[in-house]
Formats: C-alpha cells, sequence, structure tokens
C-alpha cells in the first residue's frame, strides 16, 4: 500500500500554490545568487518561471544547468520585450492562486515564501503580502519600510496615493484570484517609469496589503537599474515624468463604481501626492521647488484632470 501511494503521489503531482516570476536581461554577472536563493526556500510547492528578454550577453549558458531542477522552466525572447513586457509575458503563464514577481538581480531570506504565504492566507481581505527590503549595492544601504494598507476601499486608496511611492507591494506575494486582470502591468512613454508603483495602487482596488514586519528580501542596486535611467533624466523630463504618473494613478481609481462618486476627495489627494506634502517621493528633493509654481501647477491640473474636467 505503501508503495502504491508513493507512486500516486509522483505521477499525480499536486498543482504549485505560489509561481515565481523572475523577468532577466543582461543578468550573467548576478543571477546565479538570485536563482540560488530561489531553491534555498524552506516552502517547497511553488514553481520558478524565467523569461530571458533578447539580448547579447551570456545569461542563458549561465542558468541553463537549472532548467534540470523540475521546479524551474526558462524562456528565451527571439526579441526585446523590455521589463513590463517581459514580466507581462510570465504572467500570462501562471495558473497558481498566488504569484510572485521577482527582478533579477534581488534575493530571498530563506524564510520567504513560508512567512509571506501564512500571512497571506491567515486573512481573505488580503491580497499582497510584503516584507520590509534590505538595499545594498552601489553605495545604497539600509531598509525599506512601507506599512500595510487596509481598511474601506476609500481609506486603502487614500492612503496609497498620498503616502506610499516605493514598490515595495511590487516585490511581495499576491492573491492572483482576487486582482483579475489588474495583475499585468501598463508600458508607458517614460521608459514604463512608475509602473510598478501604479500598480501597487491597483492592489489596493482589491483588498488589504499586509506588511510582515522584519526584512526578509534583498534589493540590489547595479549601474543598469532602471531607476539609473530615470535619475539621469534632465529636470523638465522628471517633471513631465511626474505629472504623468500623476495622471495614471487618478485615472486607475477614479472609475471605480464605489470611487466615482468621489472625484473631488480623489483630485485633492492626487495633488497631495503630485505636491509630494506627505512624504518623500520621487525626487522630491530635486522637484519639490519647482512643482508649486504657477506654470507646473496649471500644467499638472491641466494633465492629470483633463478627461474629467
Amino acid at each position: 500500500m505503501g508503495d502504491f501511494t508513493d507512486f500516486v503521489k509522483k505521477v499525480f503531482v499536486k498543482n504549485e500554490s505560489l509561481t515565481i516570476c523572475i523577468p532577466v536581461f543582461e543578468a550573467e554577472g548576478f543571477v546565479l545568487e538570485t536563482l540560488q536563493s530561489v531553491l534555498n526556500q524552506s516552502y517547497g510547492n511553488f514553481k520558478c518561471l524565467i523569461s530571458i528578454d533578447f539580448a547579447s550577453d551570456n545569461t542563458f549558458e549561465v542558468i541553463r544547468s537549472f532548467a534540470n531542477d523540475k521546479r524551474i522552466s526558462i524562456f528565451r525572447q527571439k526579441r526585446r520585450l523590455g521589463w513590463v513586457g517581459n514580466v507581462n509575458f510570465l504572467l500570462k503563464k501562471v495558473r497558481s492562486k498566488y504569484v510572485c514577481i521577482m527582478p533579477h538581480d534581488d534575493i530571498l531570506f530563506p524564510s520567504y515564501i513560508d512567512k509571506l504565504m501564512e500571512l497571506i492566507e491567515s486573512d481573505e481581505r488580503t491580497v499582497v503580502a510584503f516584507s520590509d527590503i534590505e538595499m545594498f549595492g552601489k553605495g545604497y544601504n539600509g531598509t525599506i519600510v512601507q506599512g500595510s494598507i487596509r481598511g474601506s476601499k476609500t481609506e486603502r486608496i487614500t492612503d496609497f496615493i498620498e503616502h506610499h511611492y516605493n514598490a515595495v507591494l511590487f516585490r511581495g506575494i499576491v492573491n492572483r484570484k482576487k486582482v483579475g486582470h489588474d495583475i499585468f502591468l501598463n508600458p508607458n512613454d517614460y521608459k514604463d517609469f512608475g509602473e510598478d508603483t501604479v500598480w501597487g495602487l491597483r492592489m489596493a482596488l482589491h483588498g488589504d496589503l499586509i506588511r510582515y514586519p522584519e526584512v526578509l528580501y534583498q534589493k540590489q542596486y547595479l549601474n543598469t537599474s532602471y531607476h539609473r535611467d530615470w535619475q539621469q533624466w534632465p529636470l523638465e523630463k522628471k517633471i513631465e515624468a511626474w505629472i504623468y504618473h500623476c495622471k495614471v494613478c487618478f485615472e486607475s481609481v477614479v472609475d471605480d463604481e464605489e470611487l466615482c462618486n468621489l472625484p473631488d476627495q480623489l483630485k485633492e489627494s492626487i495633488m497631495t501626492r503630485f505636491y509630494q506634502e506627505k512624504l518623500d517621493l520621487y525626487h522630491r528633493s530635486l522637484l519639490i521647488d519647482h512643482l508649486k509654481s504657477e506654470e507646473v501647477t496649471a500644467k499638472a491640473i491641466l494633465e492629470i484632470f483633463k478627461i474629467y474636467g
């Protein structure tokens, strides 16, 4: 009987409860540490999908041996998708209830999945569970902490818009079944600036976003990181990108059936975000002296709210 039971377990493998999606681009120098941190998880019931965006380096040769692990599937793109397109490619292949999007240069602590899965499964109102993040590399050090976002939909959205920017949520575990199509990212003309943050705002439409108050995740900063390009933009482009970001935040929530009767309240929260009055947001130290000029304010109001008057 025991032998037959073991045979059944091998043939009829239980579906994975979690899928880890790793979009990869020119990562030959650091991706091994990322993948090893995934395989070192104390939690075992997961699938890992890796998509190597079209590139000229040796990333595939570096990681091809991982394909021997039944938990891992590797895809190679024949054309450049960009980070948003690469993430969406992976998300379309996910069938598990829970999903985690993991940038190719980050590192998980061994108990990351165990602790966050326990947290997200403990309350049906939770749609994202996330931990504190330790920064390292290229002069960065310290911990990124983002508080839990909970309450009514209006409370969650207002809290997020006014107080949150860092893409901590983007590195959490998400209940894919609860958020539906909002799990996908949307590209933009500013090299996809801020889309991981807007994604977090869309998660807040669906339920509570809960922090596990412990560092379980490391975020590595490299010269090739997207944020480096964003930081190098001239001041005028930074302001344009920030206006666009606030516009997308507004449009992402204003048509929601529970929020559409609160346009004035939403507009007030969006302008609080634009002026960065309650929290240091995108390049506040560089932009704050310019955001409240009459010219910039008028442009922002026109661009952000032009569809809704």
